[in-house]
């Protein structure tokens, strides 16, 4: 099944929590990203306006999980490592996702 996420809160490098207003400049006001986790294996992930066609919006997804680790890589080669934060019941609370140096969480739509 598809599952919607959308970006709620981010923290610095220095795991310092932030607005999330500081990761997309001043435009979140009229923008969300969204992660979007398909049962086929593949995702689309939106931080910023763009080309969807550009290969840094979407890509393929493996999930490790004894580490809770989606091991994603986009369309344009490049990887990443998104981290799923489970709640004590095990269903999943947040996702945490890197981002141009922060670390943004994604929370059920």
């Amino acid at each position: 099944a598809n599952t919607h996420w959308k970006s709620v809160t981010a923290y610095n490098d220095s795991n310092k929590k932030i607005s999330i207003n500081k990761v997309y400049n001043n435009y979140y006001d009229n923008y969300q990203g969204s992660l979007e986790l398909k049962g086929d294996g593949t995702f689309t992930f939106w931080m910023n306006v763009g080309d969807p066609n550009d290969g840094t919006h979407n890509g393929s997804y493996t999930y490790d999980l004894d580490s809770q680790i989606l091991n994603a890589t986009f369309g344009n080669g490049e990887k990443a490592k998104f981290k799923i934060i489970r709640n004590e019941d095990n269903t999943i609370d947040h996702i945490e996702a890197p981002y141009e140096g922060y670390t943004v969480w994604f929370y059920k739509n």
